[in-house]
């Protein structure tokens, strides 16, 4: 079942799985905690341009029109880490 939620950001996952798939499994071989680092901040790092993305799109200006001064990433700030799936 296609739902909102399983295809709207398709674009972000099919940028991501792309750049993930390019990054050296080489040194997942000679070292997986490394390697796992690495991934979690690729991810980390694009979790982070969705959300600039999403914030940008969403408020068109607006919302981010009260953080003048306050630097651009200041919104960003405003929005607590993800550390447990949504329950629905």
């Amino acid at each position: 079942m296609n739902t909102e939620r399983d295809t709207h950001f398709q674009g972000f996952a099919d940028l991501l799985w792309e750049e993930m798939k390019q990054q050296p499994l080489l040194t997942f071989a000679d070292n997986p905690l490394v390697y796992e680092q690495h991934m979690k901040t690729l991810i980390t790092q694009r979790a982070y341009d969705l959300v600039r993305h999403a914030i940008d799109s969403v408020a068109g200006g607006i919302y981010t029109q009260s953080y003048v001064g306050m630097g651009e990433d200041a919104d960003i700030a405003d929005v607590p880490d993800l550390t447990q799936w949504p329950t629905s």
